[in-house]
């Protein structure tokens, strides 16, 4: 259930970079809470410039949003780990400055959710 969506302007990623960063993500969400890494989803999404704004000014390519959405009930320090493991992953695997990374993670009640039809 774990699902994990990138969002950046267009072009920001790489294809290559895009899957280092799957992995990163899957690696740190699996370490981080005992899920099976085949749960955990990473999505990306590719923004028009122009469409992503900061403040009222228009982004260009520096920066990564990662809005996870994971099961609730983990513990704040789980929590807290996570983010700070993705926020520093994702920055050193995508090659970004430690600023332009943005991580947030959001819970989802179990029985708010359907997986593999249970």
């Amino acid at each position: 259930m774990p699902t994990y969506t990138c969002s950046s302007v267009e072009g920001f990623l790489s294809a290559s970079t895009k899957h280092a960063l799957a992995r990163a993500i899957t690696a740190a969400h699996a370490e981080i809470t005992g899920a099976p890494s085949y749960f955990v989803q990473v999505q990306f999404i590719d923004l028009p410039k122009g469409n992503i704004f900061i403040g009222g000014n228009a982004l260009n390519d520096d920066h990564l949003f990662v809005f996870g959405h994971i099961r609730e009930g983990r513990s704040a320090m789980d929590r807290k780990t996570l983010i700070q493991r993705l926020s520093h992953d994702v920055a050193e695997v995508g090659a970004l400055e430690p600023t332009a990374v943005w991580v947030y993670l959001h819970e989802v009640p179990a029985q708010a959710m359907v997986e593999f039809g249970h």
